[in-house]
């Protein structure tokens, strides 16, 4: 009975330690880290991501090639190898192809129960869109809804 209860002390703190490592490296005060999740029947074109790329305490807006992007999708729900988005601010536009998948179909990212995470950078965006205080980002693909897409995120990288 002792080591149970033993095994349930280590257990509870190594859930603690993992969760303070999650949420110390995913700590907003470090940078800008923004994360939205996009409707659950599908993303359509109408539905539109809307970033403030400003941060507390900070008189000048980030600029969009110092961003990474990120996109969470649903393993098995998405249907294609990349994703196709636009990204809109004060008058100017740019879409930007996300590979997500190689030519054998396996995911680029990092996948943890069922959801795959893809990330990359931003440098090749219009070069107008870089002084924008908010980024405007819509899905641009064939499909009017876009399924298996989880969540749609923007952060800056140490």
């Amino acid at each position: 009975m002792n080591s149970s209860i033993l095994l349930q002390k280590i257990a509870g703190a190594s859930v603690i330690t993992i969760c303070l490592f999650f949420f110390a490296s995913c700590d907003p005060n470090n940078g800008y880290y923004q994360f939205y999740d996009v409707p659950s029947q599908g993303w359509s074109w109408d539905d539109s991501v809307v970033f403030v790329l400003s941060t507390k305490g900070q008189d000048e807006a980030i600029q969009t090639n110092d961003l990474d992007i990120s996109v969470r999708i649903i393993d098995g729900q998405y249907a294609y190898q990349n994703l196709i988005l636009l990204f809109s601010g004060d008058g100017a536009k740019d879409t930007l192809r996300m590979p997500l998948q190689d030519s054998k179909g396996q995911w680029l990212g990092s996948c943890t129960a069922g959801v795959c995470e893809i990330t990359m950078k931003l440098e090749s965006l219009n070069p107008t869109l870089h002084d924008e205080d908010t980024l405007v980002v819509q899905q641009w693909s064939r499909d009017a809804s876009l399924k298996g897409v989880l969540s749609l995120g923007l952060f800056t990288s140490k």
